[in-house]
């Protein structure tokens, strides 16, 4: 394998990072200081401030000052995908990153995704990530030597689906900018990267990939993830709904012929299109997306029911639960605040008995699927035994993770 640096490199084009800022004046230090200590030196940082209401913006500033790569947006409260689109639209690079705000990278990140790009022909390349889950004096975990390879299509969406080694997110991540000709992030919507990063891997005929974790994803208080339940968090299931049935689409129009060669200098990447095809896929990879796409709908469902189940035991009243509005104003890079759009617990109880639904339903999406994991499958039967009976089994299983 070799070795990660720019003089491996002798072609350095321009890469846009972009990051989005909402009220992070406290850690917004640390995310610009990883990304100005890049080892790839040709880089522009675009700093997207969505109408922070503490000193952020006013830090975005100054940095610019600091750094002649900063570039800064100032806009109105808009949300994280409307922010990554203005930054979007101001990228002027051949490549394209994100890195969220409360976040921070390796100094040799970019440089490694842009040299697996580089050296393997691809127009899309990933890595791996460190999941820092509380703020600490000492070192992060110790990066590991990387292993490299590279994924067909098929290979990388069950990856990520599966989130084995990476994730749906669009940090980590390197795009050729073009990917995004006829792609943005969907508008005012939580979970927007599921609505997002596979339209880009289906473009792509291969994807580069390393092991190496080098983006750092910090469990901030406040995220979206940390955040008590709403309503909007139902966007998890249409964004993941939309996204498998594009998939299972898009494995359909494919042209039946052998495996694409392995020697990459001979397959052709193609052309951006609002409905991208597969240049090929044998009967088993079609097998493989239909059980992969049903394992995710109820992997989505199963993750809003636990947020569901979580809120009601903690309050049977609608004062107990938030507000699109207050997490809006809890997170980074918040959501757009929807008016009139408040939870109560006679709508929590109507979504929550539609997903339970679903769920029963559809049991044989996991009881059935090669591809369901022992959790998978515990957390079906609890949920068969019973809301109680599935709202302790994950209390549980909380409780050894931690």
């Amino acid at each position: 394998m070799q070795k990660s640096g720019v003089g491996t490199q002798p072609y350095l084009p321009l890469i846009s990072v972009i990051v989005p800022v909402y009220n992070v004046a406290k850690i917004l230090e640390r995310c610009i200081n990883s990304i100005r200590q890049q080892i790839y030196p040709n880089l522009e940082i675009i700093l997207v401030d969505d109408g922070s209401t503490d000193m952020s913006g006013t830090f975005c500033d100054v940095f610019a000052k600091q750094d002649q790569r900063i570039k800064v947006i100032h806009q109105p409260n808009q949300g994280l995908s409307m922010a990554r689109n203005a930054g979007l639209k101001l990228a002027t690079g051949k490549w394209v990153t994100f890195v969220d705000s409360d976040d921070t990278i390796h100094p040799d990140m970019i440089d490694l995704l842009h040299r697996l790009c580089y050296q393997n022909k691809t127009k899309m390349s990933i890595c791996g990530f460190y999941e820092v889950r509380s703020e600490g004096t000492g070192s992060l975990k110790p990066h590991q030597p990387s292993q490299e390879r590279v994924f067909t299509t098929v290979e990388c969406l069950k990856a990520m689906l599966c989130e084995e080694g990476f994730s749906m997110s669009a940090w980590g991540k390197l795009y050729a900018r073009e990917l995004f000709d006829l792609v943005e992030f969907p508008p005012h919507r939580l979970y927007e990267d599921v609505g997002t990063t596979y339209k880009l891997v289906l473009q792509c005929d291969h994807i580069a990939v390393s092991n190496a974790e080098y983006y750092n994803y910090y469990q901030t208080p406040g995220s979206i993830t940390q955040q008590s339940f709403n309503l909007k968090k139902l966007d998890l299931i249409d964004l993941t709904d939309q996204m498998c049935d594009d998939i299972i689409a898009w494995s359909q129009t494919s042209v039946q012929s052998t495996a694409p060669s392995s020697n990459l200098t001979q397959s052709s990447t193609p052309v951006p299109q609002p409905s991208p095809q597969p240049t090929s896929l044998t009967p088993a990879d079609r097998v493989l997306l239909t059980d992969l796409t049903k394992k995710r709908r109820m992997h989505a469902r199963f993750s809003v029911l636990r947020q569901m189940v979580t809120a009601s035991s903690k309050s049977s009243t609608a004062s107990g639960l938030s507000t699109p509005q207050s997490a809006a104003s809890q997170a980074p890079s918040a959501p757009l605040s929807l008016a009139g759009t408040s939870i109560d617990s006679k709508s929590l109880k109507h979504a929550e008995k539609q997903v339970i639904k679903y769920l029963r339903s559809h049991k044989n999406y996991i009881l059935k699927n090669p591809l369901a994991t022992r959790r998978d499958r515990l957390a079906m039967y609890s949920l068969l035994a019973g809301k109680p009976i599935f709202r302790y089994a994950w209390k549980k299983y909380t409780s050894v993770r931690k």
